[in-house]
């Protein structure tokens, strides 16, 4: 039975009513109102979209604070691991850095440097406490989209255990280096780094002849610079780790791209184990790496794009003369199980540019070889290796 005071309620339009129309709950239920979709999807924007994009920002002025802790970079005297700031220190902990110099016979030097036209954090092991009398063999290592030094560890480690000086820069917009995060217009800034370091180690007695090894978006980085080179370069041997010329699903790329791509400044990222059987890796990522981005902004995506049709325009001009074959003998390692690389469709497309060429399939590999679980990954390691370790005119 409903009181008179509940009736006077309902009348004036209690907490159950809406100020035009006076409908019910109950009557609104019927059907949605445009608003309600509209603050739905407001909702949904903000979970998928802006909150990864507000993740991906909170670490920037940490990584500028810790990359200003760095002295430039020189190769005088070793990187300490005991006169550094909490932050510095909490930094070479994290990813091991210090324990790394512990187990190997190396010196280890790490700063800032101009590379291109960014100032990039590089990473350099030299065999042996003290130079020997002969340079060693030199590894120029590129990382891939959202790695950084610290993940590529357990490669330095072998690298330098079997001989090989490692140099190894961290892209614009990754780990330490300024930019914003994975921020790129053109494939070709990642070029210039890989060229701007190439430049440095030759010109430095201390490194031997250089090699180039790298992972994924490291080895469009590569190639980025090899095939926009007028004149020949000397580079020893080259070894692409599950190399990106174009993604996966590239035709649903493209169209989402030409549709909703100029609504969206970035693309939020969603972590998962189908970059490595390393369960504890992709845990590490998700979980407790502060340097992994929430997200891959749409200008990235579009360079992407834009990389691929400039390579495309190489491939042409190769048929038509005017593009030159690389000479320095080339490997590639590729897993089967890789979902990031439309791989079947990159592997021909890279190797009709060499003379030289050398194709690897790990078997049920993932995409990130580098940091694939032990199985897996020593086979990566000990094919890459033995490929470095044969005279040139050995290599097939």
């Amino acid at each position: 039975m409903v009181t008179e005071n509940e009736k006077a309620h309902h009348l004036v339009g209690g907490p159950f009513l809406f100020a035009a129309g006076g409908k019910s709950a109950i009557q609104r239920k019927k059907r949605p109102y445009i608003t309600d979709w509209f603050i739905g999807l407001l909702f949904l924007f903000y979970i998928y979209y802006l909150f990864p994009m507000l993740l991906a920002d909170m670490d920037q002025s940490d990584r500028h604070y810790l990359r200003q802790q760095l002295t430039p970079l020189q190769f005088a005297r070793p990187q300490s691991f005991t006169q550094n700031g909490s932050e510095l220190t909490e930094y070479f902990q994290r990813y091991g850095f210090d324990e790394l110099a512990q187990r190997l016979d190396a010196r280890y030097f790490v700063g800032p440097v101009e590379l291109g036209a960014h100032i990039c954090v590089a990473h350099c092991w030299l065999v042996g406490r003290e130079p020997p009398a002969t340079p060693r063999p030199t590894v120029l290592l590129a990382h891939g989209l959202f790695d950084h030094a610290g993940l590529f560890l357990k490669l330095v480690e072998a690298l330098v255990k079997h001989g090989f000086n490692v140099f190894l820069p961290e892209l614009p917009g990754h780990g330490l280096s300024d930019g914003d995060p994975v921020h790129i217009t053109d494939f070709g800034e990642y070029g210039s780094v890989i060229s701007s370091s190439l430049l440095l180690l030759n010109q430095n007695p201390l490194f031997g002849p250089v090699s180039l090894v790298g992972q994924s978006t490291g080895g469009a980085a590569i190639l980025r610079f090899l095939l926009d080179q007028a004149y020949p370069v000397t580079v020893h041997k080259v070894v692409l780790l599950a190399p990106l010329v174009r993604a996966s699903h590239w035709n649903m790329i493209r169209v989402g791209m030409a549709t909703i791509g100029m609504l969206l400044p970035r693309v939020p990222r969603r972590f998962n184990e189908l970059n490595s059987h390393d369960t504890a890796f992709c845990d590490f990522l998700a979980n407790d790496d502060p340097l992994q981005n929430r997200s891959l902004p749409i200008t990235w995506v579009r360079a992407m794009i834009n990389w691929v049709d400039w390579f495309k325009r190489q491939a042409l001009l190769l048929k038509q003369g005017r593009q030159r074959l690389q000479k320095a003998p080339l490997l590639i390692i590729q897993g089967t199980d890789d979902k990031t690389v439309d791989w079947k469709y990159n592997i021909p497309q890279i190797t009709q540019f060499f003379s030289d060429t050398s194709f690897t399939r790990v078997i049920d590999a993932r995409h990130h070889l580098v940091n694939e679980d032990k199985l897996w990954r020593e086979q990566v390691f000990t094919g890459l290796i033995n490929f470095l370790k044969q005279p040139a005119n050995r290599s097939s």
